[in-house]
């Protein structure tokens, strides 16, 4: 940081870092969530007894596979836009600070942990960080939802509890998932209903109302309006809708690019396709109804970052992994609906049915087959090309996957990855490194910069073995800074990224 100062006006400037050009930028967050156990069996999950982490350092793990089309991105840069504050001294003299944000590591290779909520609340099952990293959604077997604020990224600096929505559901809270903008916080839950709440900041009142504005100076007159390097608290959310329509627990949700769709997977074995694109608004409506989706619950639902495609994964017994074409993301053309809805149903680009149309709906494409056992979680690659799994067989398999034919082949996979079931699995925005949690209650990253490719492989860079009971959650902050670990040993740990 560097200073000048004439005219009694202070002015700091922040030089943006050198910057190798040569990369390209993919802050795309990967959407998916994991479901977890069936919410009727409230006892002990069955790797409970898992307590030993990895027993040594795995080494690349020979495949097959195809090679990758195309490059794939090699860095991931977080926003460099700059933050101006105009403040004044008691003196009187004014003050102009230019803050550009720190950069998220142009590739992960560990992590280190910086804070830890020591009290969670409850064991967790779900967790989702704001879009704008300000924010941390935790959902568990309390059936309440709480708010932590992060400090804009900031984990050094701790974390602080700002809203708990106790009996936010009448069962344990499985999934939670944010639309792209943040303005809306969607829960599944074991009472079989999904919940849509409002994260946008109050209305302001006005004078006709009463009282006074939120921003309004308090008897100090201290109280302002959020500044951009003070940024508007996490508002509580607020309940505006509730969907009934699954028979049971609702264990995995994701929500369309273009916030105009929502995805759920049910205990019930179903996938619902629901109208949300008229915001918080108006009423969601159900368009289709996918019976027999899986032969046991759906655990997991990833959608691609152009919300064209949508996979699924099944449990307790159901090893399979579906892929689907996606609710209104298909060509002009006339397809029979697998079931719930209408046959012959018009499909139009972007999801607007032709006038007088049936809903638009999903169609299958490929049935995955590589796993032993039930699949816990999915993530997919910036790019789209590779899908990551994980489950009960305690493997992870990478899959090659070619969206625009609807097939994919397995590249590779990573046998024993973790001692006991693999929970939850994400990637860092540029698509090299993939973190792995466990019931054996370790987290693990991996370098997956040449998991796609014939002669390539995986490494285990790190392990991470800070949690006492089974990691069921692992989170990336969308800037790329932070790592958010849940546990059911009732912790929350916050691990910066390098």
């Amino acid at each position: 940081m560097k200073q000048s100062q004439g005219g009694g006006l202070t002015v700091a400037f922040a030089f943006e870092p050198e910057l190798d050009l040569s990369t390209k930028s993919a802050c795309t967050s990967p959407v998916g969530m994991r479901g977890d156990r069936r919410a009727n069996s409230l006892g002990n999950d069955r790797d409970e007894s898992g307590t030993s982490g990895f027993s040594a350092p795995a080494s690349p793990l020979g495949g097959v596979g195809s090679r990758s089309g195309g490059a794939r991105p090699k860095s991931a840069l977080s926003s460099s836009l700059a933050r101006l504050t105009l403040s004044r001294n008691a003196s009187g003299r004014s003050s102009l600070e230019i803050e550009r944000p720190a950069l998220a590591p142009a590739r992960v290779t560990q992590a280190e942990l910086a804070h830890t909520i020591e009290d969670a609340g409850c064991p967790l099952r779900s967790m989702v960080v704001s879009p704008d990293c300000c924010a941390l959604y935790c959902g568990g077997e309390d059936r309440s939802i709480r708010v932590w604020a992060t400090g804009n990224g900031g984990a050094g600096a701790g974390a602080a509890l700002l809203h708990t929505l106790a009996d936010a559901h009448a069962g344990w809270v499985w999934v939670l998932v944010t639309d792209p903008s943040g303005t809306m916080l969607f829960s599944g839950s074991g009472d079989k209903t999904i919940r849509i709440w409002d994260l946008t900041a109050p209305r302001e009142r006005t004078k006709s109302s009463g009282g006074a504005a939120p921003n309004s100076p308090g008897p100090g007159g201290q109280q302002g309006p959020p500044s951009p390097t003070r940024p508007r608290p996490p508002s509580r959310p607020r309940l505006v809708h509730t969907l009934i329509g699954h028979e049971e627990s609702v264990c995995s949700l994701a929500v369309s690019p273009d916030s105009a769709f929502l995805y759920s997977g049910s205990d019930d074995r179903t996938i619902r396709v629901w109208d949300i694109s008229g915001g918080l608004d108006c009423p969601p409506t159900l368009l289709q109804t996918i019976e027999a989706a899986h032969t046991a619950y759906v655990s997991s639902l990833q959608l691609s970052a152009d919300g064209r495609t949508l996979f699924s994964a099944g449990m307790t017994g159901d090893t399979r992994i579906r892929m689907w074409r996606a609710c209104g993301a298909a060509t002009p053309a006339t397809l029979d609906s697998p079931s719930g809805g209408g046959a012959g149903s018009p499909i139009v680009q972007g999801g607007t049915p032709a006038i007088g149309a049936a809903p638009p709906t999903m169609m299958p494409l490929a049935v995955m087959s590589a796993h032993t056992a039930g699949v816990y979680t999915m993530c997919l690659s910036p790019d789209g090309t590779l899908l990551y799994s994980g489950g009960e067989d305690r493997s992870i398999v990478v899959w090659r996957v070619d969206q625009a034919a609807g097939t994919a082949t397995v590249a590779r996979i990573l046998e024993g990855a973790h001692e006991r079931w693999v929970r939850s699995l994400r990637l860092a925005a540029d698509g090299n490194t993939l973190f792995s949690c466990s019931a054996d209650t370790t987290i693990g990253l991996w370098d997956v910069s040449t998991a796609g490719e014939p002669e390539g492989g995986a490494k285990l860079l790190q392990v991470l073995r800070r949690h006492t009971d089974r990691v069921r959650c692992v989170r990336i902050s969308r800037d790329g800074r932070h790592l958010y670990t849940g546990s059911a040993d009732r912790t929350i740990r916050v691990w910066l990224l390098k």
